[in-house]
């Protein structure tokens, strides 16, 4: 019996240990519960536009969990199914990917796009005189972008946090603007103060000695800045701020100022004032100051406009025919004010010398300065190849100046006493025609 007790024992265990074999397995992956979340990265900083891929991993691996995606800030920072973020505007937003009840997190920064800096000088080349400065003017974006400035050679040139350039000594120094990233350079030539009686050339350059291997077409009578008395230069050619330049090559043939003037005796001055936007040419004794101010690109202007009406077709000033004559043969440099006919004051300061008074005064109390610059400036003009010097003493005539005194009579200045008259228009015997320009 004893026997049979123990097999049935052991038949009863048997069963047991089959029949447990049945039961399910509670460590299959679907029942595997989510212990953690995390994403990759978990900050980031886009650019407006940029999108960026983020990384959901779930703790355990064996964990099986659907991932979502959501926002803070859909305004700042969009996110798709995926996790792909894309910035949308300027701010910060918090993504967050959840999965089983658990989440983390990602903070997007959202930065504007960058601006391109740029930066451009209003020049890019110019001559500066030993001891005198020059301002760079130039246009930098963004506005508030900071602007640094170097010189390449301090001992030839420098310059200041403003852009102020200042001529050391001779040579040739480049003019570096840095905003940012970007960069503009100008070269400097740092040369000697023009003179009266330098040499002007058709490339806009001057020297004190005639070079030979350019070519030459007038001199320098006058430094200083011509557009601070004639507004229309000033609005038409703000770069003329150097000097005056006399034509090296006139015909001197005698012209009439204009012929017809009887026929309206009316100043061509009073049309001017009426019809244009140039500044009167006439200027008489006693009534006004026009003739001591630097006027001959506004006057030659105006006469040019007078000249085209149809009041000037039939009365023109026939004193413009040399003028534009000249212009055709010897044509003027770039970048200066085209050959004008000089106003009375351009004339006296090409005769005569600088003198801040009445011109008048050249005829008495100040007759000691007549003839200066002319001696000086004929001195250049006699080394030029066929260059016309100023008076003879064989001939005693004047040069038209494109100021009116009258409706019959134009201001001219003697070229060999230096005296300033009032003539009639129609003097065709000792009145020559002499262009200059501004540069």
């Amino acid at each position: 019996m004893k026997i049979y007790k123990f097999l049935l024992t052991g038949l009863i265990l048997a069963c047991l240990s089959a029949c447990g074999s049945d039961e399910p397995d509670s460590t299959k992956p679907g029942d595997v519960t989510v212990q953690s979340v995390s994403v990759t990265p978990d900050e980031t900083t886009l650019q407006i536009g940029q999108t960026v891929q983020l990384k959901a991993a779930i703790t355990p691996a064996e964990a099986v969990a659907e991932v979502d995606w959501t926002t803070s800030d859909a305004a700042v920072a969009t996110v798709a199914e995926d996790g792909t973020v894309t910035a949308v505007s300027v701010g910060i937003a918090t993504v967050t990917a959840s999965a089983g009840g658990k989440t983390a997190k990602c903070t997007v920064t959202v930065i504007a796009q960058p601006v391109e800096t740029t930066i451009t000088l209003d020049v890019t080349q110019f001559d500066l005189s030993l001891d005198a400065t020059r301002k760079i003017g130039y246009t930098v974006t963004p506005a508030e972008t900071a602007v640094e400035w170097t010189s390449s050679d301090e001992r030839i040139a420098t310059v200041d946090a403003e852009g102020t350039v200042y001529g050391v000594a001779r040579g040739t120094a480049v003019i570096t603007a840095k905003a940012g990233e970007a960069v503009a350079t100008c070269n400097v030539r740092v040369v000697r103060p023009m003179q009266i009686g330098d040499f002007y050339y058709s490339d806009g350059s001057t020297s004190a000695s005639l070079s030979m291997t350019k070519k030459v077409v007038g001199v320098v009578f006058w430094v200083g800045d011509p557009t601070a008395d004639d507004a229309a230069l000033r609005r038409d050619h703000p770069e003329c701020t150097h000097g005056l330049v006399v034509a090296a090559f006139p015909s001197n043939n005698p012209w009439p100022w204009q012929l017809d003037y009887e026929a309206n005796k009316a100043t061509i001055g009073s049309w001017v004032s009426a019809n244009t936007q140039y500044e009167d040419i006439t200027s008489e004794w006693m009534k006004d100051t026009r003739r001591n101010k630097i006027a001959g690109y506004n006057n030659t202007k105006a006469i040019e406009a007078y000249n085209a009406s149809a009041l000037g077709q039939t009365s023109p000033v026939s004193v413009m025919t040399p003028v534009n004559s000249y212009r055709k043969e010897h044509p003027a440099p770039a970048n200066t004010s085209d050959w004008f006919l000089p106003a009375v004051k351009e004339l006296s300061l090409l005769i005569n010398d600088v003198y801040d008074g009445e011109v008048f005064d050249f005829n008495n109390v100040s007759k000691s300065l007549c003839l200066t610059n002319r001696d000086i400036v004929n001195a250049s003009l006699e080394q030029i190849e066929d260059g016309v010097v100023m008076g003879s003493q064989t001939w005693e005539y004047e040069y038209w100046s494109s100021t009116e005194w009258y409706y019959n009579q134009a201001y001219h200045v003697n070229t060999m006493s230096g005296s300033i008259m009032g003539g009639s228009k129609d003097g065709r015997y000792n009145q020559l025609v002499r262009c200059v320009l501004a540069f």
